[in-house]
């Protein structure tokens, strides 16, 4: 039994750790064959019922209540569900929305922040209604305080309003805009196109990206032509090497277990990683760590770490487990206190 010591006090009673509630993968028989579902470990028929939320429920007489609304059923061809978990029906047809518990038109009216909207008129910036001042043209920029612009005349750059000095070609960089024809930004910084169309950053510098790579910030050749690669700082020759964690190894007689473990391929071309361990998938399966014996006479899948028979079984990955506190009787008792 494992306690932490609760907030200090004069008592030294040590408090134990409250209930915790997860969920798991586990293995059910295919009661209902190849119509089986689960919900919350739980095997249901899903041509008769749904999982809505963990609750199974079954389908009512009219056909088209197959969609969940909290933990009941609705028909979402006629029906909406709202915040509220209560099913409405849809007014306005397919254009039909829910703001907050209320329904509406959403060709015409928006929801922002709670409250409805007419399009036309306004525009909602980060929760916040604004008027519509350069029609359909009207954008927003800002956090606090959040303000409308023109987007044919200007652009906003990070918070900033810019105007477009260079037409469409105009972008942003933090809070400048430039001329993408002519420049770059890298890193938040304006550099020029040094090499033309093959230009590109490295960092907050500008490279030839034709004939060198960027390697973690450093600017290196192509010393193998269209196979050049990256490893870590370093460039290898991807046709034959692979990169292991910033490690080069070579492909054919070598695998990268896990983020940097290098091992050799003791089963040729069949090696396969199960965590750090090398092993021959002809042979074993790997269940989320968790080597096995690949079985005979059918098609082993795995759930979680274990192994199951698909025909037959089925897996769960909505399976609740509780850990339950002690009971109060086993809990250690308080030292007596001392005589005085």
């Amino acid at each position: 039994m494992r306690f932490f010591p609760a907030a200090a006090t004069s008592s030294a009673r040590l408090v134990p750790f409250l209930p915790l509630r997860r969920n798991r993968y586990c293995i059910r028989p295919r009661t209902y064959g190849y119509n089986s579902g689960c919900c919350n470990g739980v095997v249901y028929d899903y041509r008769r019922s749904v999982c809505c939320r963990g609750v199974v429920r079954r389908r009512p007489t009219p056909r088209g209540y197959t969609s969940c609304c909290g933990t009941r059923t609705y028909n979402a061809s006629s029906h909406v569900c709202c915040r509220d978990n209560v099913p409405r029906y849809k007014i306005y047809g397919s254009s039909t929305g829910c703001c907050g518990s209320r329904i509406y038109n959403y060709t015409s009216h928006g929801c922002c922040n709670g409250t409805l909207y007419e399009r036309d008129d306004y525009i909602c910036c980060r929760g916040q209604l604004r008027r519509k001042s350069f029609g359909s043209s009207t954008g927003c920029c800002g956090t606090s305080p959040v303000y409308t612009y023109n987007r044919r005349t200007h652009v906003c750059c990070n918070g900033v309003v810019r105007r477009r000095s260079y037409s469409w070609y105009t972008r942003c960089c933090n809070i400048s805009a430039y001329d993408y024809r002519d420049s770059l930004c890298c890193k938040g910084s304006v550099r020029p196109r040094t090499y033309g169309r093959n230009s590109s950053c490295c960092g907050t510098q500008v490279y030839n990206y034709r004939t060198h790579r960027c390697c973690k910030e450093t600017v290196l050749r192509r010393l193998y032509g269209s196979y050049t690669r990256c490893c870590g700082d370093k460039v290898m020759h991807g046709r034959y090497y692979s990169c292991c964690n910033g490690k080069v190894y070579r492909r054919s007689n070598q695998i990268c277990c896990g983020r940097s473990d290098i091992r050799d391929r003791v089963f040729g071309s069949y090696s396969r990683c199960c965590r750090s361990a090398v092993y021959d998938y002809r042979k074993s399966v790997c269940c989320n760590g968790v080597l096995h014996c690949r079985p005979t006479g059918y098609r082993a899948y795995c759930c979680g770490s274990q192994l199951y028979n698909y025909s037959t079984e089925i897996c769960c990955r909505d399976c609740p487990i509780t850990i339950r506190s002690p009971a109060p009787d086993s809990l250690p008792a308080e030292a007596p206190a001392a005589a005085p």
